[in-house]
């Protein structure tokens, strides 16, 4: 017996009824593995349909898929798993071991991140690796998380032939000596980026990690840091699920098979380094007059971005830009106890571009303050990849309707410049007879920016 076409595509879809679901998740599974050998839209579809599944089961279907020869579909296979935060980390250590050097590398980064100790273990084996990027990874993987007693191994990997294997053990020997500091276990999908400590200019994972947006714990790709995306994964029970995007949120590090260096792929949009129109689709409830002269020290300034009125943003951006200090308010912003300072930090990062903080915004997508929210997803609007399109989604079921509203615009000026409008176009389905006058106001205005 076989789930049929309907029910199977339902569960892709993320519409399945859970009780039926889980009395047929057997069958669903057997459907998943069988796509395995059939065409890249059919294993794309298993992995949507695995996307909505519980982590137990959700977990064991993509490790079927992480060797893939189809780059893009390992590839997404990985994000799922990453998606789903804590409950994504198992995928993450079995894929140290996976055929495919950019998922082993990628996996290797997020635990790396985190220290995760528990892949101690099977990282120690990787720094005898025919890929010199796998062993300088497996080498600073251990400069954090090992002890004294690893110093003689690491010292022999001095003499390594690859010039970055050998760069990253005089680092590694350092942090063991307590000479240079190290990491702290933390969980994965919350750890800031590695420093790029490489030697020349290409980095050991030149893949933009923070532009993988997070989304709240409960499931896996539907609803979660990804589910805790991290695991980035930590990402409970499965939510529903919006239809996933057909290619993978992140790029996968280029020629990561190889040892010669590559001309970097093309990211995704990145935004200009100023204030953008999205911006004002969030203001706080009663905007403070802007100050004359403005501040010249950048955390003030940072703070009156949550504050001023969206018309008068574009000024304080400027003078934020100008202190060269933007990126350290922003940390300190996402971090603080006042709602209005983390609403600041999203709209910082949003209005100055800064493309390697957007996982900050992406986190206060799931902030408890609703203002704060809403201010996240109007920040997410020109900075937005695709896996964030998914995130966006969710937000228009929001119990409040400025967070329904904002998360409409966003996701149709993202959808839009992204050539994704089929999000947009479910969450107008979703929001048509919603009572509340500024989210039907908003529903307007989403209409008029797709039919552009």
């Amino acid at each position: 017996m076989e789930a049929s076409d309907e029910f199977y595509q339902q569960v892709a879809d993320g519409t399945a009824d859970p009780r039926e679901l889980n009395l047929r998740v057997g069958l669903v599974k057997r459907r998943i593995r069988a796509a395995r050998g059939g065409t890249p839209d059919e294993r794309r579809m298993a992995l949507k349909a695995a996307a909505h599944l519980e982590p137990m089961h959700q977990q064991e279907m993509l490790l079927v898929y992480l060797d893939d020869d189809d780059e893009e579909i390992r590839n997404y296979a990985l994000n799922i798993a990453i998606a789903a935060r804590a409950d994504g980390t198992k995928v993450l250590r079995e894929a140290l071991a996976a055929r495919h050097p950019d998922i082993a590398l990628r996996a290797l980064d997020l635990l790396t991140r985190g220290v995760d100790k528990t892949s101690t273990s099977r990282i120690q084996r990787l720094i005898t690796s025919g890929n010199a990027k796998i062993r300088a990874g497996a080498v600073r993987f251990l400069g954090h998380a090992g002890g004294p007693a690893l110093v003689p191994r690491l010292t022999r990997i001095l003499a390594d032939p690859d010039h970055r294997a050998a760069h990253a053990a005089e680092l590694a020997i350092e942090r063991l000596r307590g000479d240079r500091e190290k990491r702290r276990p933390q969980d994965w999908w919350t750890a800031p980026p590695l420093e790029d400590e490489s030697p020349e200019e290409e980095p050991l994972v030149p893949v933009e990690l923070d532009n993988f947006e997070l989304p709240p714990p409960p499931k896996a790709l539907g609803g979660g840091d990804l589910g805790s995306l991290s695991s980035l994964a930590g990402l409970g029970p499965v939510p529903d699920l919006p239809p996933m995007p057909d290619l993978p949120p992140m790029p996968s590090p280029p020629d990561a098979g190889s040892d010669r260096p590559s001309s970097p792929r093309p990211s995704a949009p990145q935004p200009p380094a100023r204030a953008h129109a999205a911006v004002a689709d969030w203001e706080p409830a009663q905007p403070s007059p802007l100050p004359s002269p403005l501040p010249s020290e950048a955390m003030p300034l940072g703070r009156l971005l949550g504050r001023v009125a969206a018309e008068d943003r574009g000024r304080v951006l400027a003078a934020l830009d100008a202190t060269g200090e933007g990126r350290q308010v922003v940390d300190k912003l996402t971090r603080s106890a006042d709602a209005l300072d983390r609403a600041a930090a999203a709209l910082a990062v949003s209005g100055l571009g800064m493309a390697p903080k957007i996982a900050n915004v992406t986190r206060l997508l799931r902030d408890p303050e609703p203002q704060v929210r809403a201010a996240a997803a109007a920040a997410m609007a020109p900075i937005a990849g695709p896996s964030a399109l998914a995130q966006l989604s969710r937000l228009v079921s929001d119990e409040s309707p400025t967070v329904r509203r904002a998360a409409l615009l966003s996701l149709a000026r993202a959808a839009t410049r992204l050539d994704q409008r089929s999000f947009a176009d479910n969450a107008l389905r979703q929001l048509a007879d919603d009572p509340d006058t500024q989210v039907s106001e908003a529903v307007t205005e989403a209409r008029r920016l797709l039919a552009r």
